[in-house]
């Protein structure tokens, strides 16, 4: 959502099109109390893994000198993992240094990569199954209020998309929920296929030419905007 926006933001200021970022941020749902600690060690020493630095400490760009209480950073909140060492700060700060400085030579972990199970989550098999099915009441919740608002704003019934309607108008419609399905309620093409009874490289298609009209007409794509306003703030 923050990327499509500033890119949208960008292009209109530059008179531009197309993409802006080339390749998606990625972010990580982590069970804390198992694995944060490790993971804030291990992302303080990337520096060091890639012989950039001695320590943690001589890497300037980075998050860990906040930690430390050398750097002021207002914006990074740094208590509730400072609170895992010790009570008070100097101790826990002491702490912290200790045990980053201890992973110092740890070497590559695929599972702070990608996950051991699902590629956007780290945890336990316990953790994985408590996400997987929040994750997809959620992900029903979401849909459905993403097809709301796009049969709303098309003037159709959920019908007119799982029917055999090939006007224009309903086939654009199928592709901009498919699209927004993606984009904010992590839905798969697959879902939203079977869910329009629609194969699944038809599916596949009509989003990415929602993706090229996004870039290559501005008027739709300040509508997609809306849409896509929309649908994040009731989802």
């Amino acid at each position: 959502n923050l990327s499509f926006r500033y890119t949208m933001f960008i292009n209109k200021r530059k008179k531009q099109t197309g993409h802006l970022f080339q390749g998606r941020y990625k972010a990580f749902l982590i069970d804390a109390d198992s694995y944060l600690l490790e993971l804030v060690r291990y992302i303080h020493n990337n520096p060091v893994r890639a012989n950039m630095v001695e320590v943690a400490d001589a890497f300037r760009w980075s998050s860990h000198r906040g930690y430390c209480g050398y750097e002021e950073l207002p914006w990074l909140t740094t208590m509730w993992v400072l609170r895992q060492f010790a009570e008070t700060v100097d101790s826990a700060r002491l702490q912290y240094r200790d045990f980053i400085a201890k992973g110092a030579r740890e070497g590559y972990r695929a599972d702070f990569h990608r996950g051991m199970t699902d590629s956007r989550v780290i945890g336990d098999d316990l953790f994985l199954e408590t996400v997987i099915s929040e994750r997809e009441k959620l992900s029903v919740a979401s849909l459905q209020a993403i097809i709301e608002t796009v049969c709303l704003s098309y003037g159709i019934q959920l019908h007119d998309l799982q029917g055999h309607s090939r006007a224009r108008r309903v086939s654009e419609a199928r592709g901009v929920i498919c699209w927004l399905a993606q984009q904010v309620a992590s839905a798969s093409v697959t879902e939203v296929a079977i869910l329009f009874k629609r194969d699944i490289s038809t599916m596949s298609r009509a989003a990415g030419n929602i993706g090229k009209k996004i870039r290559d007409n501005s008027n739709f794509s300040e509508m997609i905007e809306k849409l896509l306003h929309k649908t994040a703030n009731v989802s």
